[in-house]
């Protein structure tokens, strides 16, 4: 769904060597998307215990009119019309503002 291009090996190969050569790196993941199962979300959090990352930053996936995301989301009966959040809050997306 993320359509990441890259391995889990050349991730950890990559945060490697920053690590070696003290480059800080930020970890960034997004879980909880459409067909995600508890267990590779635990997944993504052992990768990420394994990388070491200098900072790690977790977001919920969320379902953006227009995208792709929204479009396999919807087809999997996850999107309620009635109701739309916004990603950083836990009230009712009224527009800007």
């Amino acid at each position: 769904i993320l359509k990441r291009d890259f391995s889990n090996d050349k991730t950890e190969f990559v945060f490697r060597t920053c690590n070696e050569i003290g480059l800080r790196c930020l970890a960034f993941n997004m879980i909880a998307n459409p067909t995600e199962t508890r267990e590779e979300m635990l997944d993504t959090m052992r990768l990420n215990a394994r990388l070491r990352p200098s900072a790690i930053r977790v977001s919920l996936g969320y379902p953006y009119v227009g995208t792709e995301y929204y479009d396999i989301s919807k087809q999997l009966n996850l999107v309620e019309e009635d109701k739309v959040f916004h990603n950083y809050s836990c009230a009712p997306f009224t527009g800007g503002g």
